[in-house]
């Protein structure tokens, strides 16, 4: 046998990250806009974000397109923006955290499985002797977003499906690779706007279209969310200007939060331009069933305490909060995963 140097020099050597590395599906973010309120110029609405190194080398399709440069003191990266998706939400997942700081100006998050301050506000738990800000909330949504997967892929991954349920084969989250599933990541008002628009959602265009399904099954019949593609952007007046909405909390806060663009009227012509189609209910269902241990998996901080005792909190990057007056800033926490 040669010795180290000759032959560590003809080895490929695998590269580990250090603390523990994400693995799931790509991700993106919904961006706050800027209000500019009082300037010449007219508000930035809010729009989607994906980096490209969330893609492995994949080039995302209509409607996104490259942008260089998205955020302050990060020139280099590059990323895909889109004003708006059509999306199928497939599961969810959420967990409260609390942002503390760290060394050298950065951002981390402490975990927690529930809610410890459920409604006490910052004022009222400094009133209390207390010194820990209250808690946001990290939500994900498993999804399948307009231009990140193949539509024309989805008869042949439901016909493998159907056929490893027959011989008896083990569905897992793998399965699906390459299918192109991402995960739409979000905090705080951003993901109280998604849960407000799929509750409207689920009262109109889903509950009517369970009732005709009802009726033409013969049996009660609940359709799951991944039954319509939804066209999720921001929240626009009738002009079609952005709509930012004051936080509750932070009264110098404002955001442009997320909805999704649906008519009052539910009608069969709206029902049909957005139903998925037969195999794609079809192929979410064993998506959403492979993926039950994605759903149960929350964020812990001892994991990344063990790999790195002098950070005590897994998941910190670089970055500040955003601007006051109008909530928009580099992407630091959003930017942190749940791990598998």
């Amino acid at each position: 046998m040669g010795s180290f140097a000759d032959t560590i020099g003809q080895t490929d050597v695998p590269v580990v990250e250090s603390g523990m590395t994400y693995q799931g599906p790509p991700r993106f973010n919904f961006i706050n806009g800027k209000r500019l309120t009082g300037t010449q110029y007219p508000d930035v609405p809010s729009d989607f974000y994906i980096r490209e190194r969330e893609l492995k080398g994949m080039v995302p399709g209509a409607p996104w397109k490259s942008q260089q440069g998205r955020f302050a003191g990060n020139s280099d990266e590059i990323g895909y923006q889109a004003p708006s998706l059509n999306i199928i939400i497939i599961s969810r997942r959420s967990q409260p955290f609390r942002q503390i700081d760290l060394p050298n100006n950065k951002k981390g998050r402490e975990w927690h499985t529930r809610w410890i301050y459920p409604n006490a506000t910052p004022e009222e738990i400094r009133a209390a002797g207390g010194t820990a800000p209250s808690e946001s909330v990290h939500t994900e949504y498993l999804c399948l977003a307009e231009g990140l997967y193949d539509p024309g892929s989805v008869a042949t991954f439901l016909h493998h499906a159907r056929a490893a349920e027959g011989n008896g084969e083990v569905i897992d989250a793998s399965f699906f690779d390459g299918l192109g599933l991402s995960v739409w990541t979000m905090k705080g008002s951003t993901g109280m706007g998604v849960d407000a628009a799929l509750k409207l959602y689920r009262e109109t265009l889903l509950r009517e279209a369970s009732k005709i399904a009802s009726q033409a099954k013969g049996t009660a019949t609940n359709l799951p969310d991944w039954a319509f593609s939804l066209p999720f952007g921001p929240k626009v007046d009738k002009k079609g200007k952005p709509v930012f909405e004051q936080n509750k909390k932070f009264q110098t806060v404002y955001t442009n939060p997320p909805t999704i663009y649906l008519p009052e009227k539910v009608d069969n012509d709206l029902i049909e331009k957005h139903y998925v189609g037969a195999d794609m209910l079809a192929l979410c269902g064993y998506i959403y069933r492979a993926y039950r241990d994605w759903r149960n998996t929350m964020q812990v901080n001892k994991a990344f305490e063990d790999a790195q005792p002098q950070r005590p909190v897994f998941g910190s990057v670089p970055g500040g909060r955003a601007a006051a007056g109008n909530g928009h800033g580099d992407m630091d926490v959003d930017d942190i995963p749940f791990h598998y």
